[in-house]
């Protein structure tokens, strides 16, 4: 039959049987009187069945708690990561991400950044632009032309198709080549290429070799990165199509008509600047 903890005392002489005893206490008697009672036993029932002073009692349990605490060091594997760590984490990860191909819209989403701070990284980075590699992959020869004249522009043929002719070209560039050759200049003769697909064609041909993107050039942005490039796109839209200029200022973010008179001017004026510049430079 199990003894209470009351009984346990008056058998010791301890308790309310005994006066309390001060002095002498250490861990190994209140372990020992733990391993009777239960390790959740208070510090009152272990004054109770050992006779001790409770506050002795707690002081021995709070001395050997804290005796058990081991400082922590900062370790390599523990310390927190500066920004700085992060960052060039986060870099070299988005670097192998991009050499490996992984669509745009995936780094986005998993990099949680916009398309303007993607683009960012990249040049940061050192990182080729896949827009400037994707046109540079195509080396135009007249054969390569004449394939364009005869297939799309004369046969009417779809740019897919015609893209699929001539290695490493897609649909934007055959339009691109078209326009930019004047076989094509108020709107593809191809019927599965829109009016809108041929625009945007063309501007992503311009923003292609200004290392930019289509939606760079629709931004608010007026930095010189992005106001040259947008200027030279209203002018080729106007030299190419037949839009008028209320048309090219909306579809460049809803500019009004005076602001795409004043960009194609300007676009003008430093074209026959680098004219000039390039006739001194083929006598120089």
């Amino acid at each position: 039959m199990a003894r209470s903890i009351y009984a346990s005392a008056a058998q010791s002489g301890a308790g309310s049987f005994a006066t309390s005893r001060r002095g002498g206490l250490d861990f190994a008697e209140i372990d020992r009187v733990r391993s009777r009672l239960g390790a959740r036993a208070t510090p009152a029932q272990i004054a109770k069945a050992t006779g001790r002073c409770e506050a002795d009692i707690r002081v021995v349990l709070v001395g050997s708690e804290a005796s058990c605490v081991i400082p922590a060091r900062a370790s390599p594997l523990t310390k927190p990561k500066t920004h700085r760590e992060k960052l060039a984490e986060k870099e070299a990860a988005f670097a192998v991400e991009w050499r490996n191909g992984t669509p745009i819209e995936t780094l986005v989403a998993r990099f949680d950044m916009t398309p303007g701070g993607l683009q960012t990284m990249v040049r940061r980075l050192g990182l080729k632009n896949r827009v400037l590699q994707r046109y540079a992959t195509v080396t135009w020869t007249p054969e390569l032309d004449e394939i364009v004249l005869r297939e799309f522009v004369a046969g009417g043929r779809p740019a897919t198709v015609v893209a699929g002719m001539i290695p490493g070209a897609t649909k934007s560039a055959i339009i691109s080549r078209a326009w930019r050759k004047g076989w094509c200049r108020t709107s593809s003769p191809n019927p599965m290429a829109t009016p809108r697909a041929h625009t945007m064609a063309i501007v992503d041909e311009v923003a292609a070799r200004y290392g930019r993107t289509v939606a760079d050039l629709r931004s608010k942005r007026h930095t010189r990165a992005y106001a040259w490039p947008r200027q030279e796109a209203m002018a080729a839209l106007r030299e190419a199509t037949d839009m008028s200029f209320p048309h090219i200022g909306a579809f460049f973010g809803s500019r009004d008509h005076t602001t795409v008179i004043a960009s194609i001017r300007s676009y003008e004026r430093r074209r026959a600047w680098c004219d000039v510049v390039m006739a001194f430079a083929r006598f120089a």
